[in-house]
């Protein structure tokens, strides 16, 4: 068992993949095995970047993300 870290780049899309029918964040944290620092610390980024966006009390992967997501796993499936 390898104790190898995720990649910025793999956190992002657990976080897109996670909120791709929206969800809260706790679920968030949870789906993604992530912590609340680091989430608390990445959406406002993925927000701005238009990958994420606030939908009611929640958060839902924008189209511009499922664009992300698609071009993150075509490259994963190169490796």
């Amino acid at each position: 068992m390898t104790n190898q870290r995720r990649s910025r780049l793999d956190v992002i899309a657990a976080i897109l993949e996670a909120a791709l029918y929206g969800e809260k964040k706790t679920r968030i944290v949870y789906h993604a095995n992530l912590n609340f620092k680091l989430i608390k610390k990445l959406l406002p980024i993925l927000i701005n970047k238009g990958l994420i966006e606030q939908a009611g009390n929640g958060y839902k992967t924008t189209e511009k993300g499922k664009a992300y997501l698609k071009h993150y796993k075509e490259i994963k499936e190169l490796f």
